[in-house]
């Protein structure tokens, strides 16, 4: 069983601020910039059921939609995509919903006879125990987590890393391909989202950085707001998160052996580089790398500066990104997440 461990690390200012499970943490000018452990965001698989049961379970999840009968609540969804039934579930006091798909319309997709999707971080670990437990209970065994380990198949699965003390306006991220990138900045001209991988078709990318501080704090200044897992997180400390989406179409209970997703991108920490040419050329290079990429940005340069302003990246005076490193705690925390019994 894994161990939670938190540790206390400090900003520059002296604030105090607990991680559990940390990877690693480095030194900056604003203190410990600190790797959480990696989380999953988003979850979605698909599902055969036997053709004898299908009409059945159907019933059932019918029978459930607003009865007091059940230890969930069942309600219908509105948007069914290539399903005739479509269902969202939560638990009793839980603000976290699962959403369940079955019966497709066309009979090319009738081998995924249902999907489900939901993210794992919010639910948590015993709230993903209670939730399969009931629908095993109660709407049939085809439901149940262990039966899915054998039988789903991952189709999305959104990895995240969070870093916290290490706001996302110091980094930046590297996606070598030709996919299309594109960003979001406030007012004041500090970034806070940047979408990376947009491939045709696709409104954003399987690759994002965002201000995940920030987007807590505004949600909860809302009615109603459920804090979740970041209940005890200090909004006056940065807090960025990258996120990456696979398609691993591995069982459930292959995810342990999925492909490492970050070592096809990385990520420097910019704040404390002078550059060759001082601070404010090098904002400006930084500005350039993340409109053109770091390739098209050295392109606009003098030639004698492509190659220092290069070294100067690269020059990391304490690694932040090490994607091996990071990727050897994805077995660890996919235990911790409930998701493999």
């Amino acid at each position: 069983m894994p161990v939670n461990i938190k540790l206390i690390y400090h900003t520059a200012e002296g604030q105090a601020f607990a991680v559990e499970n940390a990877i690693y943490a480095i030194q900056t000018s604003r203190g410990c910039g600190v790797l959480h452990s990696l989380k999953i965001d988003k979850i979605a698989m698909v599902f055969d059921i036997p053709p004898k049961r299908r009409k059945e379970i159907v019933e059932k999840l019918e029978a459930s939609v607003f009865s007091l009968k059940y230890p969930l609540k069942v309600g219908k969804a509105i948007k069914m995509g290539i399903y005739l039934h479509a269902y969202k579930i939560t638990l009793p006091d839980s603000p976290e919903t699962l959403n369940l798909s079955l019966s497709p319309k066309k009979q090319a997709n009738a081998q995924r006879y249902g999907r489900i999707e939901f993210n794992p971080h919010r639910l948590g670990k015993d709230g993903i125990a209670a939730m399969f437990g009931a629908l095993e209970s109660h709407i049939g065994k085809e439901l149940s987590l262990k039966s899915l380990q054998k039988t789903a198949k991952v189709t999305i699965i959104d990895v995240t890393l969070d870093i916290q003390n290490i706001h996302m306006n110091d980094l930046l991220l590297d996606k070598s391909d030709s996919h299309k990138t594109h960003a979001y900045f406030s007012a004041s001209g500090r970034m806070e989202t940047f979408y990376a991988g947009i491939r045709i078709n696709q409104k954003n990318g399987d690759i994002l950085l965002y201000n995940k501080g920030k987007e807590v704090k505004e949600k909860s200044l809302k009615p109603n707001f459920k804090p979740g897992p970041y209940k005890d997180l200090p909004l006056d400390i940065p807090f960025t998160r990258l996120e990456v989406t696979k398609r691993p179409n591995l069982t459930l209970g292959a995810l342990a052996g999925m492909e490492n997703p970050f070592t096809k991108l990385n990520l420097y920490f910019v704040r404390d580089v002078k550059g060759p040419e001082g601070s404010r050329q090098w904002t400006w290079f930084v500005d350039s790398c993340r409109i053109r990429g770091i390739e098209g940005a050295l392109k606009t340069l003098p030639e004698p500066l492509k190659a220092e302003y290069l070294k100067a990246l690269q020059a990391q005076p304490e690694q932040l990104y090490r994607p091996d490193t990071i990727w050897k705690s994805w077995a660890k925390s996919l235990k911790a997440s409930g998701l493999v019994v």
